[in-house]
């Protein structure tokens, strides 16, 4: 089972040993904190992290005239892949983006090593590509088409915000 929580609620020394801080961050670019994610197996071991800004002024998104507020991925990482550690942490920022009242959520899949492999992820938690055929690797969605590819949990929110997988 994979529980998702926000990173302050978790350990300081499980953190650590898996190389995470618990402070919270602010983005230099525009002052926003960020929204700081992990997902967490049964035995405590960190599994996982996504860090975002839930109302973001990026401009990529901008361009696409999504009305604001809209939310933004900046990271996701994840160390054991087919745990379904990405999908909860996506189907947690997607809730808690709709909560925000976010119109989408975007993101750049350029940032790996295995670009079809996060492409193909990204594709099947809901993301579309914002300019097909451009080398703008820009990916956006509306938490409710997220919430639907990664499958809306029946679990209670833990009081860290966190939804467990199954």
């Amino acid at each position: 089972m994979i529980i998702v929580q926000d990173v302050t609620s978790v350990d300081a020394g499980v953190l650590a040993a898996s190389g995470y801080q618990a402070a919270p961050r602010t983005d230099f670019r525009n002052g926003l904190e960020f929204t700081m994610l992990v997902a967490v197996t049964e035995d405590g071991d960190v599994v996982g992290h996504l860090e975002g800004h839930l109302q973001d002024s990026n401009h990529p998104l901008d361009d696409l005239r999504l009305p604001r507020p809209h939310a933004w991925i900046s990271c996701i990482s994840v160390t054991h892949r087919r745990m379904g550690a990405g999908r909860a942490l996506m189907r947690e920022f997607a809730r808690l983006a709709h909560e925000a009242g976010a119109s989408g959520i975007g993101l750049l899949a350029e940032y790996s090593d295995d670009r079809t492999g996060r492409i193909a992820f990204f594709t099947q938690c809901g993301f579309t590509e914002a300019w097909p055929g451009t080398l703008r690797d820009i990916y956006v969605a509306s938490p409710s088409a997220v919430l639907a590819a990664c499958g809306r949990r029946s679990e209670q929110p833990s009081p860290s915000h966190g939804t467990a997988k199954g």
